[in-house]
């Protein structure tokens, strides 16, 4: 039976060939966001590798049945591959505006991302930020996870689709929710304190989509 700490050295040469020997190890951290003390700790055999470090790697085109068994090929040929039980690749949506309500919701995603399986979502994807409005806890570009709910909380960091002057099109905005007096109209929130508070009307929604998980930490 191959042992861990052989398939992750597999992986780190795979990923890393013309790195001399002693610089490896940065550059791995450089190009997959897994922080320098876990690569020593995975190299050493001291830890397993956990499903975002795996997801990381399948991303960058490891074979996931390499990562768990040392056997086949070690990068991934089958873009079709059965992913691991608790690993899950999503759709990415780019240029989600933290400001003014925009047109981005494309009819096809501009990538997929593999990420650790959260369960209890409802249909849903990733999100690439843009604008500074949500500052300092969203950053543009930041990814975000996010999963269709029926109708938010109060203080629920949401991505609005509202519908678009033309048929078929959806306009979305990421702000913190606020319900109103109104029953039939609700605020959006930024966090930026600069920006201002925005009311609008539920018949004017497609539906709402809940922020679940920033992805920006490393593994």
């Amino acid at each position: 039976m191959t042992s861990k700490k052989s398939i992750f050295r597999a992986i780190l040469d795979e990923l890393t060939p013309n790195t001399p020997e002693h610089k490896k190890v940065s550059e791995f951290s450089k190009l997959t966001g897994i922080r320098n003390t876990s690569i020593h700790q995975y190299l050493r055999g001291d830890r397993n590798m956990g499903n975002k470090t795996k997801a990381v790697l399948i991303d960058k085109g490891i074979n996931p049945v390499f990562i768990e068994t040392g056997k086949g090929d070690i990068i991934n040929t089958n873009v079709q591959s059965e992913l691991p039980q608790n690993i899950m690749r999503l759709p990415v949506y780019a240029n989600i505006p933290c400001g003014s309500p925009a047109l981005i919701f494309q009819d096809e995603p501009v990538e997929y991302k593999t990420i650790d399986k959260i369960k209890g979502l409802r249909n849903p994807v990733i999100l690439e930020v843009k604008g500074d409005s949500n500052l300092p806890l969203i950053r543009d570009k930041d990814l975000i996870v996010a999963s269709e709910i029926q109708k938010p909380k109060n203080g629920d960091l949401v991505a609005t689709n509202f519908r678009g002057a033309d048929p078929g099109t959806l306009n979305t905005n990421i702000k913190l929710f606020q319900s109103t007096k109104d029953k039939n109209t609700f605020l959006l929130k930024p966090i930026n304190t600069i920006y201002d508070t925005s009311i609008h009307q539920y018949n004017e929604v497609y539906n709402f989509y809940k922020c679940i998980r920033l992805i920006r930490d490393l593994y």
